[in-house]
């Protein structure tokens, strides 16, 4: 299940960072909030509606979230990875790592661009089942358990545990 879990925040760490708005909580006390576009050699590219394309040191950042908007409605045959206060906190704690190492961040975006990897971020069906947690439609489709056994999914994971 860990490894199911991981594999949902990778497909949603590589398709998060592109759209919305999120909001940057720099040290200094300020927050920026646009599109994160991508993180290259240790500074996060934030662009944003006032200032346009901002360049912040990951020294700088203390946090980074998405700006407050309605989750997708599930559907009735979902069935959530996990529920609860502790699971919504679990998943956080791993997006927040995710986006906050470098190196790992770094493997999401090589990830992005494996052709087996695409074909998945571009089937509207599964990435709804990603977005609702619906581990079902997941596990029933084989691209996906493929991915499960993915080198770099197991690279991501390993750097992940604690």
């Amino acid at each position: 299940m860990k490894k199911l879990v991981v594999l949902v925040m990778l497909l949603w760490a590589a398709t998060a960072l592109a759209g919305g708005t999120w909001m940057v909580r720099l040290k200094d006390g300020s927050v920026l909030k646009g599109e994160v576009e991508g993180l290259s050699g240790g500074v996060y590219l934030v662009r944003t509606p006032d200032m346009g394309l901002v360049r912040v040191p990951e020294s700088r950042v203390i946090s980074i979230q998405r700006e407050a908007a309605s989750p997708p409605s599930p559907s009735p045959s979902a069935r959530p990875l996990a529920s609860g206060p502790e699971a919504a906190a679990g998943a956080g704690e791993v997006a927040a790592r995710m986006l906050s190492d470098q190196g790992i961040m770094d493997l999401v975006m090589d990830l992005r661009n494996d052709p087996a990897f695409q074909e998945i971020l571009q089937d509207p069906k599964l990435m709804e089942a990603v977005a609702n947690g619906n581990v079902a439609a997941l596990l029933a489709d084989p691209r996906f358990t493929r991915l499960l056994k993915h080198p770099q999914v197991h690279e991501i994971e390993g750097k992940l545990a604690p």
